[in-house]
């Protein structure tokens, strides 16, 4: 075993030297995050991919179980510490340029024994850089998407989750007790009725919208650049479960001769407007044609070739992502290579590439008593409603996976075949 651990880190060692040294360029392009889509080639993103797995694999067997018990008990300081740089602008301050502590904190307003603290575990998460002969703090690739600038706005994220799912996780303990009939979101907001209901009775939709606008806005490339969105060009693209439009604002823009459809609830309906009232494009808020209101488990949904159903199967239950199918089976106009349901999830995945799925997962058990999916639950689905799975697509350096739903019954040609 020792001989095979010191061949390890040997080579580990001449693998480090590569990507920091002459490989460094070509790496920075396969991470970067850009408004033109990752610019890797998929085989480059596949063998990624592949490395990102191994190693979390070969990390989690190698260490020891005390050190992997103690992140779990402490993983919670992770979100607030990051908190704790959002909330002082700190990515703001150094984005002219790099800073000493004592500089970022006089800037940040902070106290610099304290930031010093908060700062260098920043780092060891890999938030943040510092240099190894001055000490000075600067912006990495990471810490880049926490400004305010940045036109991904993940820090809408870094701000929204360690601050209310902070709080409503702590009642996840009691949701699982087996005469307990809320769920954790249930318990923190002392409410029986439905959440979505219950947040949007209460005028508490517009953060949560404006969290998943900011995802939207974030993966719009990835999803763009790796989807063939040139097959239903002629459609009007019907966004069911729309939230407050960003992606068919994106979409539109991206497209412009494309049109497009909302499908919210009443309540919901009034963003939408608001959102493509603020574009200041009258030609681009002209393609979008129709915003329905309605519920699809009350109403019929609109006829339509294409529809889209983006991160909205996981808030519902098997037998209600069922319903919600078949609504749209019943209802979708059947035209040859056209029609299909287009699915944003997050799949189940093992490893390291499946933690985003994972966290996904406890957020809508806490939220709504739901669940992410794998593949095969998302090919049960499909089956029980009158769908089939033609296609799944992992836009390159996305969160999201595309589930391309196309018809079982009907005269509909895939690829020159009837089926």
């Amino acid at each position: 075993m020792e001989t095979q651990l010191k061949q390890l880190n040997h080579s580990i060692k001449q693998s480090l030297a590569l990507f920091e040294g002459p490989l460094s360029e070509e790496l920075k392009l396969a991470l970067s995050v850009s408004k033109e889509g990752n610019q890797a080639s998929a085989a480059i993103n596949v063998a990624l991919g592949e490395s990102i797995q191994l190693l979390d694999k070969l990390q989690l067997m190698l260490t020891p179980p005390v050190f992997t018990l103690m992140d779990g008990i402490f993983a919670f300081t992770n979100s607030k510490v990051l908190l704790s740089a959002v909330e002082n602008d700190l990515a703001d301050h150094l984005h002219p340029g790099p800073l000493s502590i004592t500089e970022l904190a006089s800037k940040a307003g902070c106290q610099e024994q304290d930031l010093g603290q908060i700062v260098n575990y920043l780092i060891g998460m890999g938030i943040f850089a510092q240099d190894p002969t001055d000490g000075r703090i600067s912006n990495n690739i990471v810490s880049d998407l926490l400004r305010q600038d940045h036109w991904t706005q993940w820090r809408t994220w870094a701000s929204f989750f360690p601050n209310e799912y902070y709080d409503l996780l702590s009642h996840l303990p009691a949701q699982l007790k087996a005469n307990q009939k809320r769920c954790a979101a249930s318990l923190y907001y002392d409410t029986d009725k439905p959440i979505y209901q219950y947040l949007a009775e209460t005028g508490r939709t517009a953060p949560f919208h404006k969290a998943i606008g900011a995802f939207t806005v974030a993966e719009m490339p990835a999803m763009i650049a790796d989807y063939p969105w040139e097959e239903i060009s002629s459609e009007t693209l019907c966004d069911v479960g729309a939230g407050q439009g960003d992606f068919l604002l994106s979409y539109l823009k991206q497209f412009p001769t494309s049109t497009a459809s909302a499908f919210e609830l009443p309540q919901t309906v009034p963003l939408i407007h608001k959102l493509f009232s603020n574009a200041n494009d009258a030609a681009l808020t002209s393609r979008l044609t129709s915003v329905h209101g309605g519920d699809f488990f009350k109403d019929a949904i609109p006829p339509y070739g294409a529809y889209l159903l983006k991160w909205v199967l996981h808030n519902w239950s098997d037998d209600e992502c069922i319903e919600i199918l078949k609504n749209l089976r019943k209802n979708i106009v059947i035209k040859n290579d056209i029609s299909r349901i287009i699915v944003m999830e997050t799949i189940l995945l093992e490893g390291r590439l499946g933690r985003m799925g994972r966290y996904g997962d406890i957020r809508m058990l806490s939220r709504c008593r739901n669940k992410e999916r794998g593949l095969k639950d998302y090919e049960t689905l499909a089956e029980r409603s009158g769908w089939k799975i033609k296609e799944i697509i992992q836009p390159r350096g996305s969160l999201t996976h595309i589930l391309d739903l196309r018809p079982v019954d009907g005269e509909v040609v895939i690829n020159g075949a009837v089926h």
